[in-house]
């Protein structure tokens, strides 16, 4: 489950030239990207009032963005919008959408994006706290078996036992470490802060 928005665009009415809703969507991106998005591509973008509004903000799992979407849809009956709007009868669908766009401005045709190659993996974003911590508490448990198994390079020869077993001795030690960490975390946080 994520954050998620439906949202409206208000635009002119390309006949009568009144305000009305023009589209209502889902997202899970900024609005703002959302909305430039609707700019660059809708043919009915030139007639855009104002920006993009949150009609609904929530944080829901796909299927209930989409219910909540369709609500929103058949009970505001938005002007461009073509699935789950079949009921409304002063929809445009899209060709004529294209028409009045460009007849409005001649030789006007959709914006295409592009085609770049999305990369493979997506960018960084930043680490939460709980991720911080859980690289934190690996790197700490290698340090310890990697320090054992070096120092019982000299005490013990050979290879089978003495250095696994430090190895494998580190475990309990970074699982009690790990834990007591986590308590020393919990108590930290629940310390209340000075007042000025």
């Amino acid at each position: 489950m994520r954050v998620g928005v439906v949202y409206g665009i208000y635009v002119l009415h390309p006949v009568t030239g009144n305000i009305v809703l023009g589209y209502v969507g889902k997202t899970r991106q900024s609005l703002r990207v959302r909305e430039g998005q609707h700019r660059d591509e809708q043919p009915w973008a030139d007639t855009i009032v104002g920006s993009a509004f949150v009609i609904a903000k929530g944080v829901w799992t796909e299927a209930q963005l989409d219910a909540c979407e369709q609500h929103h849809i058949r009970s505001l009956r938005p002007l461009y919008n073509i699935d789950h709007n079949g009921g409304n009868p002063n929809r445009i669908p899209p060709w004529e959408a294209v028409a009045q766009r460009q007849a409005r401005e001649p030789g006007w045709t959709p914006h295409q994006p592009p085609a770049v190659p999305y990369p493979r993996y997506a960018p960084y974003a930043g680490w939460t706290w709980r991720q911080w911590r859980r690289v934190l508490l690996a790197g700490l448990w290698l340090l310890l078996a990697g320090g054992l198994w070096w120092t019982a390079a000299d005490v013990w020869h050979g290879w089978d036992g003495p250095r696994n077993a430090a190895v494998g001795a580190s475990v309990p030690y970074g699982v009690a470490g790990a834990a007591r960490l986590r308590r020393w975390w919990r108590r930290l946080g629940r310390r209340p802060r000075r007042r000025r």
